[in-house]
């Protein structure tokens, strides 16, 4: 009976022993850093907005431990950029950026951590998650600037952003780039002075100014129950195409295939976007969604 006894103990022993070695063979060891590798990828999540239905952010990590953060407020036509370096600490990602943001990587999703390091708690039908994004670049880089058209017709792209804390313009044309640096109410280096004015803005080139009308994006905001479709629409002089984010997921950019009278539509890779007067029909692998348009859109 006694042998009994002891092999049945020792078995379990050997059991508990082996369970425990399961285990830790799961858990990823305490201190350990992932490859900046497997951390570096395109995140994007709408997060809860204090004074907007949602803010759309689309955040860049390079393998080279930099960042840009692209926020987008639903219902307004500029983006906020903000370039700078990141640190990581095993899975926790913290951006060198004016919040000090604080994310933690759990899978492919980085949840952004509160003031005491601890995971937020989602509202207004919204959560603090950003996914890693299988969407094209090509949508991120939309949204990194405003094309404006001079009197002369002449097509201005302008991003403004902060880096390492201080401002900067990105003025862009045909003939090349140029950085300039925000100086007072405006931006300027060597060649050119940039300030807003009304709707538009204001360029000085050697003395002589001239009006900036902004051309193009021109945004709509439209909701389906608790979802809300962010939806930018562009002209490049080249391509029209429109740029459509949601709440749950949604980041398509689709080109204009076909306009007749007020009925433009929109189309690629088995998705569409059309508008109805006030309402907006996306058509998706996932079937058909009809939004209403909000009053307060731009």
């Amino acid at each position: 009976m006694k042998k009994v006894i002891l092999s049945l103990t020792i078995i379990g022993v050997l059991a508990v022993t082996a369970c425990n070695n399961v285990s830790n063979t799961n858990k990823q060891p305490e201190g350990t850093t992932l490859s900046i590798e497997k951390v570096a990828g395109r995140y994007q999540g709408m997060i809860p907005c204090e004074s907007c239905p949602g803010n759309n952010i689309i955040l860049s990590l390079g393998s080279d431990g930099t960042f840009v953060k692209l926020e987008k407020y639903l219902g307004n036509q500029e983006s906020s950029i903000e370039k700078g370096a990141f640190k990581q600490d095993g899975n926790k990602v913290t951006l060198d950026d004016k919040d000090q943001m604080s994310l933690l990587l759990t899978g492919n999703v980085l949840y952004i951590l509160d003031k005491d390091q601890k995971k937020q708690k989602g509202k207004q039908g919204l959560n603090y998650q950003l996914a890693k994004a299988s969407h094209d670049a090509e949508i991120a880089e939309a949204l990194t600037h405003q094309i404006y058209k001079s009197e002369n017709g002449t097509l201005y792209k302008v991003s403004m952003y902060t880096a390492a804390g201080k401002k900067y313009a990105a003025l862009k044309t045909s003939a090349g780039t140029d950085t300039l640096t925000a100086e007072g109410e405006g931006y300027r280096n060597n060649q050119y002075t940039l300030r807003r004015a009304d709707a538009g803005l204001v360029l000085t080139e050697k003395g002589k100014q001239q009006r900036l009308g902004l051309q193009s994006p021109v945004n709509y905001t439209y909701k389906n129950g608790n979802q809300y479709l962010d939806v930018s629409y562009y002209t490049t002089g080249s391509e029209n195409f429109v740029i459509l984010l949601s709440n749950d997921g949604i980041a398509l950019r689709l080109p204009q295939t076909a306009a007749s009278g007020q009925n433009t539509e929109y189309s690629a890779n088995n998705s569409s976007w059309k508008v109805n007067e006030k309402k907006g029909i996306l058509n998706t692998k996932n079937g058909e969604t009809v939004y209403t348009e909000l009053v307060n859109s731009k």
